[in-house]
């Protein structure tokens, strides 16, 4: 899996550093997103209640605060990950494992 992955990153990028079998790091969660999220949506329920345009704000609000979920990060460099099915990051090459908090 982890071979498929870097020859997917050579391929796909060729100005990418080359993977550091040596170097792990660990996946982590960007949380801010997410409580920014939280709060956005806790401020569009009341407008829910002022017709009619609170009610399309609210809507709004409360649809796009879902958009602030946590992002993967790599515990090496901080660098945000494409996805959470990563195994190797794009910018420092590390083979990314499980954090305990996941």
């Amino acid at each position: 899996m982890a071979a498929q992955a870097r020859s997917l990153l050579l391929t796909t990028n060729p100005d990418a550093p080359m993977p550091n079998a040596d170097r792990t790091a660990q996946r982590t969660s960007n949380w801010e997103f997410h409580t920014f999220g939280c709060i956005v949506q806790l401020v569009g329920i009341p407008l829910l209640f002022a017709f009619p345009l609170g009610t399309m704000l609210g809507l709004l609000m409360i649809l796009g605060g879902g958009g602030f979920r946590p992002r993967s990060r790599c515990g090496a460099c901080r660098s945000l990950l494409p996805s959470k099915e990563a195994v190797v990051c794009a910018a420092c090459g590390a083979d990314l494992v499980e954090s305990e908090d996941s």
